[in-house]
């Protein structure tokens, strides 16, 4: 009878499968072999399992879970669909990060070796298979403005798309952002000597914009200006100095828009008062005071300077023999 003394017959695994000796074939029925004969050894074959690793490109931007299957079956076929990959009858999810209001993060593909996995991929060994996230930062509207537009005024007055984060670069009555320059202009007016004093988050109050702040959202920057009145001398004077006089005649540091209160034949700006005063009548003449003018024009009600204002008594004068005016 055939016999076989040597180690056990073995069989060099693969990829796919792992092999064990199982039995002899071949051997002649009742054993005795009477010519030239071949035995085969016999083994069967195991498929192996592997392990699937998953990761993401940066965790900071997406996680994924879980992040390992293990014993995969050599050839399983493993399937994408979005952000989820069945593994072997395992769903593994890439999940993006919480959006911020700096961030927009987002699930890009699946890759294995920086090959994307457009469908499916087959297992034919250990294999990382990686979850690949970006992130964009959002972008707003950055408008401009003023505090008081009697004060100044900006230009341009909006800014659109500026990424979330972006900083401002600040140089006095400039500011940029994105690549765009902002001026701030002082309104030069008869009423106002106005100046800039600074780039704010609020139209009164908040805080200076300054190089660190980084836009957060859709904002508005404010140039803010400061301005004091402009003091102007006031005139006043008679129609006819024959017919009457003023005193005083002018009035110093008069602030532009000072209310002119007027009672009878006198009149006050500014906390002085002006009386106007008709000369004293003569064999032919009687003199009085008529009204106050304004640049020409007669004061009716309340009245207000400007940078070039004109007070003017109006006097007349009336003939006694027939009181006719003459003034």
């Amino acid at each position: 009878n055939p016999s076989y003394d040597g180690a056990e017959p073995t069989q060099a695994a693969t990829a796919q499968y792992t092999y064990a000796f199982g039995s002899w074939t071949g051997i002649p029925v009742g054993g005795t072999v009477t010519g030239d004969t071949a035995i085969t050894a016999t083994f069967t074959g195991t498929v192996n399992n592997y392990t699937v690793t998953v990761q993401s490109n940066d965790s900071s931007y997406g996680t994924v879970s879980p992040a390992s299957v293990a014993n995969v079956p050599y050839g399983t076929v493993i399937t994408a669909s979005g952000n989820t990959i069945s593994v072997n009858g395992t769903t593994v999810t890439a999940t993006p990060a919480t959006d911020t209001a700096e961030w927009d993060y987002s699930f890009v593909n699946w890759t294995v070796g920086g090959t994307p996995i457009t469908t499916s991929y087959t297992m034919n060994g250990d294999v990382t298979i990686q979850a690949n996230f970006e992130r964009s930062a959002y972008e707003y509207t950055v408008s401009f403005a003023v505090n008081d537009a009697n004060y100044g005024s900006v230009s341009p007055t909006s800014v659109a798309d500026v990424p979330s984060g972006t900083t401002f670069s600040v140089n006095g009555k400039k500011i940029s952002v994105n690549g765009t320059e902002i001026t701030a202009t002082e309104i030069d007016s008869a009423q106002y000597d106005s100046s800039f004093v600074g780039w704010y988050d609020a139209q009164t109050g908040g805080n200076q914009i300054t190089s660190s702040t980084a836009v957060q959202g859709d904002m508005t920057v404010y140039a803010r200006f400061s301005a004091t009145v402009k003091d102007y001398t006031v005139t006043v004077n008679s129609n006819n100095t024959s017919y009457g006089t003023v005193s005083p005649t002018s009035i110093a540091n008069v602030p532009y828009g000072s209310a002119i209160t007027v009672s009878d034949n006198t009149l006050t700006v500014n906390g002085t008062t002006v009386t106007a005063t008709a000369k004293p009548g003569d064999e032919e003449l009687t003199y009085n005071f008529i009204r106050w003018q304004m640049n020409g024009v007669d004061i009716s009600g309340q009245a207000y300077t400007d940078d070039h204002t004109v007070l003017t008594a109006v006097f007349g004068a009336v003939a006694i023999e027939d009181r006719k005016s003459v003034g």
